[in-house]
């Protein structure tokens, strides 16, 4: 079990790097500056936020707190995918393309909104929403071949 929760946590950062490059192509496709830390996207406000609520946001470079947070919470995420991973198969389901969707769902969509992590989607331009979801297909998709890969 802590094998899995290992292989899991270290596949979920790589994974995490995997959504920034699908975040950075989305946001180039748009003719959109990539600045996951100041965007106004679901990623930016929330991962800001959790900063603040750590109180790590006093340091001296928000940003640098903020790549630390959404590192962590990549690799929490992933940890939680390779625990999940042995008595529930079915979660590698589509090559990690369901995890991905489940992943943006909750943090985007439900779960951020209700905690005041985030806005609601319904307030964010769609082109925000579209890259959320692609971005979190990227991390479930990179993060199921990681995971292969050092198993």
């Amino acid at each position: 079990m802590m094998r899995r929760i290992v292989t899991g946590a270290i596949a979920g950062a790589a994974a995490g790097w995997a959504l920034n490059q699908a975040e950075r192509r989305w946001a180039s496709k748009r003719h959109r500056p990539y600045d996951p830390i100041n965007s106004g996207t679901y990623e930016s406000d929330s991962t800001r936020r959790i900063a603040k609520a750590l109180a790590i946001a006093d340091w001296p470079h928000l940003g640098d707190d903020a790549v630390m947070v959404h590192y962590g919470m990549a690799a929490a995420m992933g940890a939680a995918y390779g625990a999940l991973r042995g008595p529930i198969p079915t979660i590698a389901a589509g090559w990690g393309l369901f995890y991905g969707t489940a992943l943006w769902l909750a943090a985007d969509i439900t779960i951020g909104p209700a905690l005041g992590l985030s806005r609601a989607p319904w307030d964010y331009p769609g082109w925000v929403n579209q890259s959320a979801f692609v971005s979190h297909l990227a991390y479930g998709a990179a993060l199921e071949a990681v995971y292969k890969a050092l198993e």
